[in-house]
C-alpha cells in the first residue's frame, strides 16, 4: 500500500525475478512491459464496463493473462478500476477545450498520445504529486476514476469532473512465473479459482463504491461532474486506434475481436 514497494514500474520488475510473488498494477503500466495489453488501453474501445467485463472474461482475457509469460509473470485475473475521466480547474466538454493545458497522465504511450491527439500536453508524474502539482497550477488538470476526487482529495483543488470515460483499463492481479512454477497443478487451481472469486467480490464491491465516491465528490467536496458527449473525443483519437492495429497481426485481430463483442 501506499507504494512502499516502489511505482508500479518497479513492483513488476521486483515481480520478474520473484521478489515479490503477486502484485496488481494497472493494464496502463502492463502495456510497456507486455504490448499487448495496450489493446485494453486504447481510449473509447469499451462502450462500458459491462462490455469491458465481456471481453476479459472471455477469449480475449485468457490470451491475455499468458501474453507476458516471456517477462516472467502471468494474469489470474482482472479487476474493476472504473473509467478514466478528465478533471480540473474548468469543465472539459470537448476536445478543443484540453488545446494548451497540461494534464497529468500516467507513463504509458497510448494515455500520451491520446492526450496529444486531443489537443492537450500531457504531463507524466508520480501519482503522490497530482496533489499538490494542480494546487501549484504546475498542472491544469488529471485524468483518472472519480476515486481520485475523495480517496487522493484531488476534488479539493480539481472542481470540475468531465465524465467523458475514456479508458476504462482494469487492475490486473499478476502472479510471479518464478512462484507459478514451483505451484503444483492443483495448488495452481486453488489459485485461479480463488483469484476468480475475489474478481465477482471486487467488482460487485466497487460498484456500490463508486456510489458512494460519487456522492462524496459532489456533497462533500463541491465537485461539478459533467457528462461531455464522447462522439467528438472519440473522433479525435481515432489516428490512435489505427496506429495501435499496424503496430502487429496480434493486436490488430484483438482490437477488432473486442470491437464485435459491444
Amino acid at each position: 500500500p501506499n507504494g512502499q514497494l516502489g511505482s508500479e514500474r518497479e513492483v513488476l520488475e521486483q515481480l520478474q525475478i520473484g521478489a515479490v510473488a503477486f502484485t496488481k498494477v494497472s493494464s496502463l503500466s502492463l502495456e510497456s512491459f507486455a504490448p499487448l495489453y495496450g489493446a485494453l488501453n486504447a481510449p473509447f474501445i469499451f462502450a462500458d464496463e459491462e462490455h469491458a467485463y465481456r471481453v476479459l472474461d472471455g477469449r480475449v482475457g485468457e490470451r491475455l493473462k499468458v501474453c507476458s509469460l516471456d517477462k516472467k509473470f502471468r494474469a489470474l485475473t482482472f479487476y474493476s478500476s472504473g473509467a478514466r475521466s478528465f478533471y480540473a480547474d474548468r469543465p472539459i466538454m470537448k476536445p478543443s477545450d484540453l488545446q494548451g493545458l497540461k494534464i497529468r497522465v500516467m507513463g504509458s504511450q497510448t494515455a500520451l498520445r491520446m492526450t496529444e491527439l486531443l489537443g492537450g500536453s500531457p504531463a507524466p508524474m508520480p501519482y503522490g504529486e497530482v496533489y499538490t502539482g494542480l494546487q501549484q497550477k504546475v498542472i491544469d488538470g488529471a485524468e483518472n476514476n472519480i476515486t481520485a476526487l475523495t480517496v487522493s482529495r484531488h476534488g479539493e483543488v480539481a472542481k470540475h469532473y468531465s465524465a467523458d470515460e475514456h479508458i476504462i483499463a482494469p487492475d490486473v492481479l499478476l502472479v510471479s512465473t518464478e512462484v507459478w512454477e514451483r505451484l503444483s497443478s492443483e495448488d495452481r487451481q486453488i489459485l485461479e479459482e480463488a483469484a476468480e472469486e475475489s474478481k465477482v467480490l471486487q467488482r460487485r464491491y466497487w460498484a456500490d463504491a463508486m456510489k458512494e465516491h460519487t456522492r462524496m465528490a459532489t456533497e462533500d467536496l463541491g465537485v461539478t461532474i459533467h457528462q461531455p458527449s464522447k462522439e467528438p473525443f472519440l473522433e479525435a483519437v481515432q489516428p490512435l486506434h489505427d496506429e495501435l492495429k499496424g503496430k502487429n497481426p496480434e493486436m490488430k485481430a484483438t482490437l477488432e475481436d473486442i470491437a464485435t463483442q459491444r
